[in-house]
Parts: structure tokens; C-alpha cells; sequence
């Protein structure tokens, strides 16, 4: 996808703004990171308090924001790929096995474990990645599962009820731990705090990043006392937002507002594809939706009017309808009021 042609300068709640003051309704939100939106004022107190007073210091060294937030996670680091690096490492260790099993369109990072357990996105054009697993049924030295509660990148992809129970079950049989990955789905976008919870399955590990830190570098990975006996020093700066973000979800309920916004979203989308066959299949849960970009005829993934929305899907508030045209009928992109 190229550049855009603006510069973004400044964001502010949903809305981000280009040098030459146009604003443009940020359906990205830093790759769906920023749950409380851009510029969140008691963020912002937090990131400028530590700033000021202490950013950085030596690893060795504790912290106040440290404290805090290895009391309410465990293992804390910088990037959603390393929670899962940690996370299957400390897996091997517990277990004494070395094979991680995954689901074909996870996406689970680009470091050396995690992603060679996500097949299809990272298996083309590579040399033999860290060791995965082929046939999880009779491999012998299985360790763990490495999945995501829905699979976000790989289509907006709702596991089907009971699917993680029924894995939670088959893992426990063959001494495997079940590693959630939830850098996307945590922290109330789905209509709970955690995606895990629509199943009532609680994870040996789980992973959190992207929606950890509003945007902000920090990602962790929380286990039980069993597993978890030590925790990673982090910097003070990152490890202060954590907390606050976490709080802020809570004391708002945020969960219960993604839930009701999500099916306000889901219905309007539905009135949308009821008027025009460019769009095809709509998932998801809460406001972590998706929907296919389909040729009306046949109903397949219609790759170059989705490529052409990609490129042309951000319009600034204000400018005119614009029609993109298409074989079996015209897709309209209407700017958001």
C-alpha cells in the first residue's frame, strides 16, 4: 500500500489531521491500538509525569510503575511479537517439550518463535523457521498452543462456539499449556475484557500488547503463580501506562460500551450490504468487525475493488461522495458525519 500523500501531523480522540489542517476519521487507530483514543487526556498526564521525572533507568533497578504493574500483570515487555516470544519460552521451560502447535492464519509476530508457529503468514520466501508443529494429533514433545481468540489479521475469523473449551480439553489430556494471544482482542473490544471470557476458558499464558498500552510501546505476558515466578524489569515510562489504561477500561466500562456500539456498527453494516452485493460476509464480536469485499456475481473475494478501497478508504471530513466503480453495481464511500 503507498504512503499517503498528507503528512499527519496532530490526533486528537478519533480523528487524526494533516499538515494542511484536513481531518480524517482514523479507522486504523495505530493498527487497532488505541482503544481510548488518540490524545486521552489522563494518558497523556501519565506519559508527561514520567517524562519528566523518570523515563528510563537501569533494568536493575525498581521502580513505582514497575511495582504496579507487575502486581496487576506478570512478564512485561516493549512489542506484542516478544509477550509471544515469552510466552512459548517460558512454555518449553515449564513443559520440558519444544513443539509449539498454531492455528494456519494466526499472526502472531515476526520474531524467531512466533512466527514460526503461523504457517501461512510466515512461511513464504523464508528458510525453515524455529520449530512448529505439522501434525499436532502424533507429534511427541508438544509443549503448547499458540492461538488467538479470533483471528483478527488473518479476517476477522469468530472461532465457533465451543471450539476453545473443546481445545482446553484436548490440551489438558496431552500435558500441553494454551497460550491466548490477545494483542488485539483484549481489553473490552469485543464486549468483554478479554476475548477468552465469551468461552469461559482461562489460558495457561496470555499475551497483551497493542491495546495494553493505548498505542504506547508495552506488552505483557500474564501467567499463573505456577508458571510466572519471575518478572521482567521495564522501563518506567512504558510500564506506567499500563495501569492507567487498565483502570481507565474498568472504571468506565469499557466492555459493556463496545458491546452496545458493536451491534449499533453491526446493524449498520448490515443495511449497508443488504444494498449493495460488493460486500459479503460481516464477523466478528463487538466493535472488532470486519466485513469481505466480494464480486457480486459469485460471491469471491473481489482482491482488486478491496486493494482500490485500501488506497482510497480515507476521505477527509467534509469532502464529496465519491463511487468507485465495479462490475455488478457501484460501491459508494461516503465520508463519516
Amino acid at each position: 500500500m503507498p504512503f499517503h500523500p498528507e503528512l499527519f501531523i496532530r490526533a486528537e480522540e478519533s480523528f487524526i489531521y494533516t499538515s494542511t489542517n484536513q481531518r480524517f476519521l482514523d479507522w486504523t487507530s495505530g493498527q487497532v491500538s488505541t482503544i481510548l483514543g488518540h490524545g486521552h487526556l489522563e494518558v497523556v498526564k501519565t506519559i508527561s509525569h514520567y517524562a519528566e521525572r523518570l523515563s528510563h533507568i537501569y533494568s536493575g533497578m525498581v521502580s513505582p510503575p514497575v511495582v504496579d504493574l507487575a502486581t496487576t500483570l506478570g512478564l512485561f515487555l516493549s512489542t506484542g511479537s516478544k509477550a509471544n516470544e515469552a510466552a512459548i519460552r517460558i512454555a518449553k521451560l515449564v513443559m520440558g517439550k519444544f513443539e509449539i502447535v498454531g492455528l494456519g492464519e494466526s499472526w502472531d509476530g515476526t520474531t524467531a518463535a512466533s512466527s514460526g508457529a503461523q504457517y501461512h503468514a510466515a512461511m513464504k520466501g523464508y528458510d525453515p523457521l524455529v520449530c512448529g508443529s505439522h501434525d499436532w494429533a502424533s507429534c511427541g514433545s508438544l509443549a503448547a498452543m499458540i492461538m488467538e481468540p479470533i483471528l483478527s489479521s488473518g479476517g476477522m475469523h469468530v472461532l465457533p462456539d465451543g471450539y476453545l473449551r473443546a481445545l482446553r480439553g484436548h490440551y489438558d489430556k496431552r500435558g500441553m499449556l494454551l497460550i491466548v494471544v490477545e494483542a488485539q482482542t483484549g481489553l473490552e473490544r469485543t464486549g468483554s475484557m478479554f476475548a477468552f471470557e465469551h468461552e469461559g476458558v482461562v489460558p495457561d499464558n496470555l499475551t497483551l500488547s497493542k491495546t495494553l498500552g493505548n498505542g504506547f510501546p508495552i506488552s505483557a505476558v500474564v501467567s499463573s503463580d505456577k508458571i510466572a515466578q519471575t518478572t521482567h524489569i521495564n522501563d518506567p515510562l512504558a510500564a506506567a501506562v499500563g495501569p492507567k489504561v487498565l483502570t481507565i477500561a474498568l472504571r468506565d466500562d469499557l466492555p459493556q460500551r463496545a458491546s452496545k456500539s458493536g451491534l449499533q456498527l453491526r446493524q449498520a453494516l448490515e443495511g449497508i450490504r443488504a444494498k449493495n452485493r460488493s460486500i459479503g460476509d460481516i464477523r466478528g464480536k463487538g466493535l472488532l468487525l470486519g466485513m469481505e469485499i466480494v464480486d457480486g456475481e459469485n460471491n469471491e473475494p473481489d482482491l482488486a475493488l478491496g486493494g482500490l478501497l485500501e488506497v482510497t478508504g480515507l476521505y477527509p471530513i467534509g469532502a464529496h461522495e465519491r463511487e468507485i466503480p465495479h462490475t455488478s453495481s457501484t460501491f459508494r464511500l461516503v465520508p463519516p458525519i
